[in-house]
């Protein structure tokens, strides 16, 4: 179950630390490789037709393709062409994980060039314009290792500034700040909600019904609350009896008190069979 690439480069990590007497590089992988395996690979390994390996490319070719079948090769292929960057990746995110989909499948056959390509039509809109803006909008006429070595400066660059910004935070003191802030931000909005509900309740009595514009009560206390409907819309496009805005004659106009007979005794005289005439400022409907 162990990735058989791994598996490769652990074994010639080890093999560069070891060294025999008149003896080659690659006749010492050949040598010390079998010691490696064991169970199923070694049985494989042992099976093979003698003289069949000469070299350690031919050696690898086998062992790959034996324990690294086609179809997963395939697939770590298409993974690499199509890669599509995670919503919310950095640049250095993204590049880390097109780096370990190499990793998987080092034998994928894919060109610089094209590795360049596929990594940068998978990124999203803001990481390609860190790309374009780092080159002056010539990505795309730059080779693949100039391409390669511009993506891996703007990654490193990005994981650096990502690592300050998140020891900053970590190590400082905003983000105990915020903590504060926001407490003290939830602590207020609960003392305005009981203010402002017990503001609304000293109140009542003064707010108008909204069923029928009256102050001497509340809506969920009004005596026409069980009116249907109809009489409800019917009702409310009548006019109000101190409406200000009416426009026609207003029947509580009478009892403002600055409209006033100037005598309430004596009725002055008519003339030509007119009535009384008030001495304050009397509104006469049109």
């Amino acid at each position: 179950m162990e990735d058989p690439n791994v598996h490769l480069r652990e074994f010639l990590d080890i093999c560069r630390l070891q060294s025999i007497n008149h003896l080659t590089p690659e006749g010492l992988k050949l040598l010390l490789f079998p010691f490696t395996l064991k169970d199923d690979a070694k049985r494989w390994l042992y099976s093979l037709p003698a003289g069949i390996i000469t070299n350690w490319n031919e050696m690898t070719s086998k062992f790959l393709k034996q324990f690294f079948p086609v179809q997963l090769t395939k697939k770590l292929r298409r993974e690499i062409q199509n890669f599509t960057q995670k919503n919310g990746d950095t640049l250095y995110e993204a590049w880390e994980e097109f780096q370990e989909l190499q990793r998987k499948c080092p034998h994928h056959g894919i060109s610089l060039d094209e590795l360049v390509q596929a990594f940068y039509e998978g990124l999203d809109n803001t990481n390609k314009g860190m790309v374009d803006s780092a080159c002056g909008c010539t990505f795309m006429n730059k080779t693949g290792r100039q391409a390669y070595n511009l993506i891996e400066d703007l990654a490193d660059n990005n994981r650096q500034f990502s690592t300050k910004n998140s020891r900053k935070s970590a190590g400082g003191r905003s983000g105990v700040y915020d903590i504060e802030t926001r407490n003290q931000m939830i602590t207020l909005d609960r003392k305005l909600d009981v203010l402002v509900k017990a503001f609304n309740g000293s109140n009542l009595g003064n707010q108008a019904c909204g069923i029928c514009s009256l102050s001497d009560h509340s809506t969920d206390s009004c005596p026409n609350g069980a009116m249907s409907e109809e009489e409800l819309n019917f009702m409310g496009q009548q006019r109000q009896r101190y409406d200000p805005y009416s426009n026609t004659y207003n029947p509580g106009t009478r009892d403002h008190p600055n409209f006033r007979w100037s005598n309430n005794n004596a009725q002055p005289a008519n003339t030509q069979g007119q009535g009384p005439r008030p001495s304050g400022l009397f509104v006469r409907p049109q």
